[in-house]
């Protein structure tokens, strides 16, 4: 069996498995499909998982940056897109009647400074606990995003419309879901970031992998050492260029029988393209391919384009968000201090691992978890916050701290989420209705779970709400239902730290005697 088939398959299982684990809003998955989720290089190294970190590094010693071509979803994704590149060169050649050698992928010089520069500026910010840099050019978190802000939705829409055909024929396994998008900054840098990889796959293959991504480089690192690896067979290689033109890495030069060992990411393609049996993947025990620089070429002259091409687009990417914050800045907002999901401890603690994968906004089953806009700050965009705009967090629900692979939200249990306070409630007596339009409500109170607001007399037989902000978990129940618009009249203010609430002091019963049959 092709060693190309086996990479290719397992690939697709891994890929189908995550994308799934994202997509899937009715829970039929297994939870223990998010174990897939913590197996990433960078939330195990954020979450400290150091089992799975010694695994890979393990693996990556052995085969290679089989890593980033098996278990990495976005490092798939490229691989699909390139491959739709790949035959949109061939038929393109084939039309014009142009030799294929065109449009194929060569050999290109490692961008050795950069690439590493970019390593060194993702640890220098992970080790000040700035990880904004982290969670725009991480693979996993990307394609988190991805899958969460633009597939989602679509499949979601998918479903509803086959829901509504469905139940006109009397078929309800399928049902109506609810659609919450994420605010527009999050979409445009998500949008942004998969145009740009689309584009530098589609063209180029690997280069995004081979150049930007910090996983990468860091693999890269090991995989110069590593035991097992493609080697060339010079006695019978006759320089075709066969290989080299199959390589979406750029990393095989077939003119001087050398192979880049730091950015192959082992897909094995060339092993299928080669005709003379020359390249051949085993153990290696020394060093058998050279890495050296070479003497710069024509392709020089590409590299210089491709490099400007990224600071171009690197500018470009800077533009949107920072255009956007300004407006997101002027927006009037009820709450000086956002609310973090449960299990997040505090403010500065989620700052420093969170890396916007966005897995808990898509496993939230009452959408209550966003990404942040500038309400953490600068270094906070795209982190979750909790918004009640849309529902509120249910009193016994812990899936988002179970799910994060990141160490961002701490695994909780449910007796725990019943003490653990967000926020606190806040209430703007002026702007209630039953002050305002002397009319009974008392919605807030039916909601609060904990008693943190209680109905009180008022005036004559109404009565309006009090708060015990000591006691209240920040759920977000009197919010969501308060109906009160543009901005409620209660609401729940964040903590820059989650404490633990008080507990519910409640009435002692009192015993009656009855004489009779008390009527």
């Amino acid at each position: 069996m092709k060693l190309s088939f086996i990479r290719r398959s397992l690939a697709f299982i891994f890929f189908v498995a995550i994308l799934s684990f994202f997509l899937d809003f009715g829970g039929l998955l297994p939870f223990e499909f998010h174990i897939l989720t913590h197996i990433q290089i960078l939330p195990a190294i954020l979450g400290g998982s150091f089992g799975i970190l010694a695994a890979l590094f393990l693996l990556s010693i052995f085969f290679g940056r089989i890593y980033c071509s098996v278990i990495c979803p976005l490092g798939v994704f490229q691989d699909l897109v390139a491959r739709m590149g790949h035959f949109r060169a061939k038929r393109i050649a084939k039309r014009k009647k142009t030799s294929k050698k065109k449009f194929a992928y060569k050999y290109l010089k490692e961008h050795f400074i950069l690439r590493n520069s970019i390593l060194l500026v993702c640890v220098g910010s992970l080790l000040f606990g700035w990880t904004l840099v982290l969670s725009l050019l991480d693979p996993y978190s990307i394609f988190g995003r991805t899958a969460t802000n633009l597939l989602r939705p679509l499949f979601l829409y998918i479903n509803n419309g086959l829901a509504a055909v469905g139940n006109k024929f009397g078929y309800y396994a399928l049902y109506d879901v609810q659609v919450v998008f994420a605010n527009s900054l999050t979409i445009a840098l998500t949008l942004l970031t998969l145009f740009i990889i689309c584009v530098l796959a589609f063209r180029y293959g690997r280069l995004y992998c081979n150049t930007v991504c910090p996983v990468g480089t860091l693999l890269g690192w090991i995989s110069r050492v590593s035991l097992f690896r493609i080697r060339f067979d010079a006695q019978k290689c006759n320089q075709c260029g066969l290989c080299e033109r199959a390589c979406k890495s750029s990393c095989i030069d077939s003119k001087q029988q050398t192979i880049d060992t730091s950015r192959c990411v082992s897909c094995f393609n060339c092993l299928d393209q080669c005709k003379k049996d020359s390249l051949h993947y085993g153990f290696v025990l020394r060093k058998t391919q050279s890495t050296k620089k070479d003497i710069p070429t024509k392709t020089e002259a590409a590299d210089d384009s491709k490099r400007r091409f990224l600071s171009t687009i690197g500018i470009m990417s800077l533009s949107i968000p920072i255009a956007k914050a300004k407006s997101i800045l002027n927006r009037e907002s009820k709450r000086s201090v956002p609310v973090a999901p449960p299990g997040a401890i505090s403010h500065e603690h989620l700052s420093q691992h969170c890396t916007a994968c966005h897995l808990c906004v898509a496993k939230c089953p009452n959408h209550i978890i966003q990404p942040a806009a500038l309400e953490y700050g600068l270094g906070g965009i795209m982190q979750p916050v909790l918004n009640f705009d849309k529902g509120f967090c249910n009193f016994d629900c812990t899936l988002c701290s179970h799910v994060c692979p990141n160490g961002a939200l701490i695994p909780i249990t449910k007796d725990q989420k019943h003490r653990l306070q967000v926020g606190r409630v806040k209430l703007d007596i002026d702007r209630c209705v039953v002050k305002t339009d002397h009319t009974n409500c008392g919605a807030c109170s039916e909601h609060c779970p904990t008693q943190a607001v209680e109905m009180i007399p008022y005036q004559g037989a109404l009565t309006i709400p009090s708060i015990h902000p000591e006691i209240c978990v920040g759920c977000g129940g009197c919010e969501f239902i308060c109906p009160v618009q543009p901005h409620t009249a209660i609401y729940v203010e964040g903590l820059q730290t989650q404490q633990k609430a008080k507990a519910i002091v409640k009435e002692a019963k009192k015993d009656v005697q009855l004489n009779d049959f008390g009527f």
